[in-house]
Order: C-alpha cells, then structure tokens, then sequence
C-alpha cells in the first residue's frame, strides 16, 4: 500500500507548504469583512440609501442581460483580478499587496451584505445569500494563488540569497501553470455566479424594492 499512500502524502506536503499563506489570506479576508461590515453599519441614511438605488438599477438592467452574457461578464472580471494577484506575486515584491487584495475583497463583500441587510430586511437578507454564494465561489482560486506566490517567493528569495540560478525555470514553470489552474478556478466560479448568485440577487434586490429605507 505504500504506492498508495504516496499521492496523499504528496498532496499533504503540498498543502503544508501553503498552509501559512492560505491561513492568513483567510484570516485578512474575514477582518476585512468584519471592517466593511461596521462601514455599512455607520453608513449615513442618505448615502445608504443613494446605494441602494444604485444596485436596485443594477438588478433592473441585469435582469434583462442573457444569462451568457452575465457569464462573459463575470469571468472577464474574477480572471483580470487573478492575472492581478498572479502578476503581484511575481514581482516577489508584490507579495504582500496580494494579502491585502484579499483584505479588500472581503471589506467589499462584508459591505455589500451589511448594506443589503440593513436596507431591505428580508428581500436584503436573501440578497446578501447570493452575493455571499458568489464570493464563496470566487474565493478558492485567490487563496490557490496567494499560496502560489508564496512559494514561488520563496523560491526565488532562496536563490538569490544563494546566488544560484540553476533551475530557476522550474518555480518560475510552476507559477505559471498555477496562473492556468486559477484561471480555469475562476471560469467555474463565473458559472456559478452566472447561473446562481447574480439571478438571486436581482431577483431578491427588484422583489425587496418596495422596503427601501423601511429598516431602521
């Protein structure tokens, strides 16, 4: 059973690796969240509610986009901000503002379910589950590419400290299948946003319509 174990305890070291960066991306994330959350919270009422007109023309325009065309959408988006990230860890450099992109994506997402929820009870609540649903899908392929870049940091940190640049091709080759892999991640995520997330929102923002600043 040894030949069997071997693909598990690859797939365990290669984890371990990213364990750290995959941690903290979480861990910015869900500050940022909680940050975005309390921004809505002190919101004023009149720019909560300029806000709120703002995705409620969003949803009436998008109900009328082909479900396609959301998906175009959608990817071009999660995919350029993958490119984003990727091209940031490669620089070495760049690797913290990788983190802190994380950090900004969940003060976005904690934003925007906090002003749903706040705006439009209910209607807002089921909102909030759909942008919640798609952040979830988008998330996976960041934190994948936060621990890419990590590790291809390392690497090159490691050989410069060495001076020897003798394989060099191999992290560099593996960072940028990682790229592949996270756009690929990102596609499905699309889909899901397409076919799941982006519907629910709309439909739930142009039901809660008649709410509007009812919540206190």
């Amino acid at each position: 059973m040894p030949g069997a174990r071997r693909p598990w305890s690859r797939l365990g070291a290669y984890a371990a690796r990213r364990a750290g960066a995959y941690a903290l991306g979480l861990c910015l994330f869900g500050v940022g969240a909680g940050v975005g959350s309390t921004a809505a919270r002190l919101l004023p009422e009149g720019q909560r509610l300029a806000l709120w007109h703002a995705l409620s023309a969003w949803a009436a325009h998008a109900a009328h986009d082909p479900r396609a065309a959301l998906w175009a959408a959608a990817a071009r988006a999660d995919v350029a901000w993958a490119a984003a990230l990727w091209l940031m860890g490669l620089t070495v450099v760049g690797l913290p503002a990788v983190f802190l992109a994380l950090g900004a994506r969940g003060l976005a997402v904690g934003f925007a379910l906090a002003l749903l929820v706040r705006s439009a009870g209910l209607g807002g609540a089921v909102a909030a589950a759909g942008v919640a649903a798609g952040a979830a899908a988008d998330l996976p392929a960041a934190l994948f590419l936060a621990g890419e870049a990590t590790v291809f940091a390392a690497a090159a940190l490691t050989r410069l400290g060495r001076r020897r640049w003798d394989g060099a091709d191999r992290p560099l080759a593996a960072y940028a299948a990682a790229l592949a892999g996270a756009a690929a991640a990102c596609l499905l995520a699309a889909a899901a946003d397409a076919t799941v997330a982006a519907p629910t929102v709309g439909w739930a923002l142009r039901w809660a319509g008649a709410s509007v600043g009812s919540t206190p």
